[in-house]
């Protein structure tokens, strides 16, 4: 049985998202709205038996919603008597990780990784990034946020605004918390990109290096969640940044705190962060031997990654390119642990190894040029361009010549082709049947 009841218009002076918490996460009621959406001094609760005085059901329901709203508007009250930024100092009282340090220490070290993003991508926003990142855990100290723990964020920034803070900074304090979950919307601009990277990264850069690493049974810190958040910013907005320079940094200003090698944590966080950006790929519909062919290569950069994984699925079905694949193979199999080295063009004897290199040559600048455009369908439609010439070779020629110098060449020039199909995916991993 749904029944309405109606609370002191009053209380529609708190901000909008602190009511509608009371209604909803505390009492499972429904806030209702007018047509324009603004928030009404009105609520419905559903009861799961009519009794026969149901106005003594609405009353009992009002007074419980009053006395939340009661406790919401003296924490309010409270909160504000001072800005906003006074109540930084406090977060030196507040444990992050016992380890790991202060809430207020994090924010130092968060505040240097947003302010390096901020000055690759945009340096114009480097003043309003300081502020947004030195605020943003503030509210962890405001009463409010004690009374009602999920609204971090969301009232750091009602009371940014309210102390004067520019609307950005405001926007970036709560944004910095998205996306939260699966599915959650991304900061809407810049600044709350580069602080959400930056808390981010300090998290899970600091738990995997004092041995904090999720498990089956647990994952405290939500370092799933954060690695996926990470790397949702950088490929839903057009980042093109390393992971590994980001991890790297994380490390620079938590060595003091760690108790597990850099390297160790290094390598630790770079493979935690593979798999969770595999996982969100196939999620995505990707196709598996396509995501492992291509991160295989290199994932170091997620939107560089995430744009040959697209070039690859978008020509998968096209003949060409399992046939290449299928070459691919061969000459990795014969060339397997072979770098790349100079070719010798005076020991080209076969028209068929000549054909090759020059082809190659050839190749090679055009696919290195589709790259830096990123135009990596056009890389792999280059590279087809070898499939005839790598046939020939191995139909005309033993590469494993008596001769040395004539094996060792071709294995260079093998040595070299492979590397430069690394440049997309290592194509040995595509399904070609």
């Amino acid at each position: 049985t749904a029944v309405v009841g109606a609370f002191d218009r009053e209380f529609l002076a708190l901000p909008r998202e602190v009511v509608i918490n009371a209604m909803e996460e505390h009492q499972r009621y429904f806030p209702i709205v007018d047509e324009r959406g603004d928030l009404m001094p009105y609520f419905a609760c559903v009861c799961n038996t009519r009794t026969p005085n149901m106005e003594t059901v609405k009353r009992g329901n009002e007074r419980v919603l009053r006395a939340r709203l009661s406790d919401a508007q003296f924490f309010f009250e409270g909160d504000t008597k001072e800005p906003l930024d006074r109540k930084v100092e406090a977060l030196k009282g507040v444990i992050f990780q016992a380890q790991l340090g202060t809430s207020y220490e994090k924010v130092l070290r968060f505040k240097e990784l947003a302010l390096y993003l901020a000055g690759k991508f945009q340096p114009d926003l480097q003043e309003k990034v300081a502020r947004a990142a030195t605020l943003c855990k503030a509210d962890l100290v405001t009463g409010m946020v004690g009374e009602f723990p999920n609204l971090q964020g969301v009232v750091g920034r009602e009371y940014a605004l309210i102390s004067g803070e520019d609307e950005e900074v405001a926007d970036a304090i709560l944004e910095h918390y998205f996306p939260a979950f699966a599915g959650d919307r991304l900061p809407s601009g810049p600044i709350g990109d580069f602080i959400s990277i930056a808390d981010k990264a300090d998290t899970i850069v600091g738990c995997f290096g004092i041995g904090l690493i999720p498990t089956g049974a647990g994952d405290p810190f939500a370092l799933r969640r954060q690695a996926l958040g990470i790397i949702r910013i950088l490929v839903g907005k057009g980042y093109s940044l390393s992971l590994g320079e980001i991890i790297g940094k994380s490390l620079e200003m938590l060595e003091e705190k760690l108790t597990i090698s850099s390297d160790e944590t290094r390598n630790a966080v770079t493979d935690f962060l593979r798999s969770r950006f595999q996982n969100l790929l196939i999620s995505e519909g990707y196709p598996f031997d396509v995501v492992e062919a291509a991160m295989s290569a290199h994932f170091d950069d997620p939107l560089e990654c995430q744009g040959r994984i697209e070039a690859i699925t978008r020509l998968k079905t096209e003949e060409e390119l399992l046939a290449l694949a299928t070459s691919f193979k061969r000459v990795t199999h014969i060339a397997k642990g072979t770098s790349p080295a100079e070719v010798n063009a005076s020991l080209l004897q076969d028209p068929s190894e000549k054909a090759l290199f020059e082809r190659y040559l050839q190749v090679k600048g055009e696919v290195e040029k589709s790259i830096g455009e990123k135009a990596y369908e056009r890389a792999l439609m280059e590279m087809m361009k070898l499939k005839g010439p790598i046939d020939d070779l191995f139909d005309s020629v033993l590469i494993m010549d008596e001769i040395r110098e004539k094996r060792e060449n071709r294995l260079a020039l093998l040595g070299n082709i492979t590397a430069l199909f690394f440049r997309i995916a290592d194509f040995s991993k595509l399904m070609t049947e």
